[in-house]
């Protein structure tokens, strides 16, 4: 079997390690570009040892950098969390502690001018995942990152160059707030009641006493990860919080996403010895924590984590507020937060009213491990692969919203607001349409086998709801088959099977009852699904939005524009920014514009 190869880098950063790659390097199809990542970490098998990963989260990293698409920024990261022993590529979250690695690699693959005398620069990233901008001091020594220094961070055994890493206005990415709940938030499970607090800062969290579980917090990991008891109750309360945070619309499905929100136990400062028995005494810390990491607890604590429990630590009226020790009145002060492996200093500040956060930021080491050629075989080129005709198709509307898409269209030819998707996907690719008798799927399998690799499977299923189209073990053969998702007029069954599948899926709603049986139906040929005229090879794009089909012909056209209508939208946004001034001159222009006033 042959190989072919990638150029890539290796970084640690902080606590966390990570292969890094440039966008540029990549291929365009998304399929393919997984398959890479999930060879070259070794997701397959639990050890990975086929791989560069070592078993452990916060070694199963990719993050890739390019260009940025902000005028502000001097590069765009994208963080991928990948899985161990599982197929799993998830970008949902992000890593505060390889943070201070893409910072390096910036400086050393010449993304930053840097002069060979200055000892720091400052680098400005935008990170996609949380959307989001950094600010990163890095060490400089003779142009490149400097890796060597005095400063020595928790976890790790020998010192290095200070880097140092503040994330700007770092609340809401994922769900549009730093509190999407109350301060407080009371959840029941079947064995108890808990106060907890639910923050959304740098990557959601779910935060709860130790003492409410019946444990000081400062017990060893190893001992906490055996108390089966203790570990199923922490995910049920993380479940229920990220239903009631709107992040899944099921427990079912926020089961099936264990990396976010995560949970973390909170106790008041204590004495307590770290894992490399070290004492670690009360009056060195303002709070001591945990945190499970996909299933086990974590090692030390993620980056993101510790950010987010300083915020949290900071903001008046939190349960971590609760348990930290006495803070002082300045908006703006450094948390020390005791985990598992030492202490770790936090930098938090509030804004003016002290109800949310400005920035968070942390200081790391970080250095290049090594730089070469990632070697992936080619049969796993070759099986994930798809014409470069049908890569054309998909990678046209490649993580585009549907609602820019819309906006090119000028509203038209956006299906129903019912066809909704199962989770948060973006889908988009060529049409491959099948017209069915309503709750008949004998087409729907012709229709399958049929389409190629990258295909989207437009079902007109009549709107019918009585009926299902299809079933976990149908969608998971559009799976197998390589489409790129299915958008049916109807409703499926087996929801929590068809979740698991983690394949795009947009649809009316479920229904317990079985399809017919019934072979009449049309295969790729003019139909209409969600109100909307489909015809083989035009673009569908889908996402939690809903989705938008463009004709074949006016694609090259629709994407300019859209293109385009992304880019004013980018500078209008950066224009206002956080400026309220800003905002009263934009709606002032606007209504001006419209010939409307303030006072009508």
């Amino acid at each position: 079997m042959t190989q072919y190869t990638i150029p890539c880098a290796l970084y640690r950063g902080g606590t966390s390690r990570g292969l890094f790659f440039h966008k540029r390097d990549l291929p365009e199809d998304i399929g393919t570009v997984h398959k890479i990542f999930l060879t070259g970490i070794d997701a397959y098998n639990p050890s990975q040892i086929d791989g560069v990963g070592s078993g452990t989260s916060h070694s199963s990293k990719v993050c890739v950098i390019s260009g940025s698409s902000k005028e502000s920024a001097d590069v765009d990261f994208t963080f991928y969390q990948i899985g161990i022993g599982e197929e799993i590529v998830d970008q949902k979250g992000t890593c505060g502690n390889l943070m201070a690695a893409v910072g390096a690699f910036a400086v050393d693959e010449g993304y930053v001018d840097v002069s060979l005398t200055a000892n720091q620069v400052k680098v400005s990233v935008f990170n996609t995942n949380i959307n989001k901008m950094l600010h990163i001091t890095v060490p400089v020594e003779n142009g490149k990152a400097k890796a060597g220094g005095e400063y020595l961070m928790p976890g790790l055994v020998k010192s290095g160059a200070k880097f140092a890493v503040n994330i700007l206005n770092p609340g809401g990415a994922k769900t549009g707030s730093t509190l999407p709940l109350e301060l407080i938030y009371t959840v029941t499970t079947q064995n108890s009641t808990y106060e907890v607090s639910f923050l959304d800062v740098v990557n959601p969290f779910v935060f709860v006493s130790a003492k409410d579980l019946g444990i000081k917090g400062t017990e060893l990991n190893s001992e906490l990860t055996m108390n089966r008891f203790l570990m199923d109750e922490l995910d049920d309360i993380r479940v229920k919080l990220a239903v009631a945070a709107g992040m899944s619309k099921t427990e079912d499905e926020a089961r099936l996403t264990p990396s976010i929100p995560k949970i973390a136990i909170v106790s008041q400062p204590q004495d307590y010895v770290t894992s490399a028995g070290k004492l670690i005494k009360a009056e060195e810390v303002d709070i001591v924590a945990k945190m499970i990491s996909m299933g086990n607890f974590h090692r030390t604590f993620a980056g993101s984590g510790l950010n987010c429990l300083g915020s949290a630590a900071l903001l008046p009226g939190t349960l971590p507020n609760r348990f930290a020790r006495s803070m002082k009145p300045e908006r703006e002060q450094t948390i020390r937060i005791g985990q598992p492996e030492g202490v770790t200093e936090v930098r938090v500040a509030l804004t003016d009213d002290k109800q949310d956060v400005s920035y968070v930021g942390m200081d790391r080491t970080a250095r290049r491990i090594l730089k070469g050629d990632l070697y992936i075989p080619e049969q796993t080129q070759q099986e994930f692969a798809v014409t470069s005709q049908l890569q054309g198709g998909i990678a046209m509307f490649d993580n585009i919203p549907s609602t820019s898409v819309s906006d090119a269209l000028e509203g038209k030819n956006h299906m129903a607001y019912e066809i909704k998707p199962l989770s948060d996907y973006h889908l988009s690719g060529p049409a491959f349409t099948v017209q069915i008798e309503a709750g008949e799927n004998i087409s729907v399998l012709k229709a399958m086998y049929k389409a190629n690799p990258g295909d989207v499977l437009v079902i007109d299923g009549k709107g019918w709801t009585e009926n299902a189209v299809a079933g976990d073990f149908i969608l998971g053969l559009g799976k197998t088959l390589g489409l790129a998702g299915i958008v049916i007029d109807g409703v499926i069954r087996d929801i929590k099977g068809s979740i698991a599948l983690d394949f795009p899926v947009f649809c009316k709603g479920t229904t317990t009852c079985a399809s017919k049986k019934n072979t009449k139906g049309v295969i790729n040929s003019p139909i209409v699904c969600g109100g909307v005229e489909v015809n083989p090879g035009d673009y569908i794009i889908g996402d939690v939005d809903g989705v938008v089909v463009v004709p074949q012909a006016d694609a090259d056209d629709v994407r300019v524009k859209t293109l385009e209508k992304l880019e004013k939208d980018e500078k209008r946004e950066n224009c206002v920014g956080q400026d309220p001034a800003a905002a009263r001159k934009y709606i002032e222009d606007f209504l001006s514009k419209v010939k409307s006033t303030i006072s009508n």
